[in-house]
């Protein structure tokens, strides 16, 4: 009888953690998605309604254009740095 005791404390200790995890999980996607939120205000201007302004908007295409760029210097600098050379195909 004495196994019952150690498997019923083993499983409230297991859902223990589980739930610990789950709700620490919960609100650190919650402060994540937040400090998401208020960054994204706080870079492109957006009117009461939390709506982009022309000005946001123009902002975004410019941030948008810049990662765009970014990236396929990225991948060129990839390719470049390459040491393997490319084999023709058959």
């Amino acid at each position: 009888m004495e196994w019952a005791a150690y498997l019923v404390l083993a499983s409230v200790l297991l859902f223990a953690c589980v739930f610990i995890v789950h709700v620490r999980k919960r609100r650190d996607e919650a402060a994540l998605q937040e400090e998401v939120e208020q960054d994204f205000k706080e870079e492109f201007a957006c009117d009461e309604s939390g709506e982009l302004t022309e000005e946001g908007m123009e902002d975004m295409l410019d941030w948008l254009d810049e990662q765009d760029s970014a990236e396929r210097m990225e991948g060129i600098e990839e390719v470049e740095g390459s040491d393997k050379p490319l084999s023709p195909s058959s």
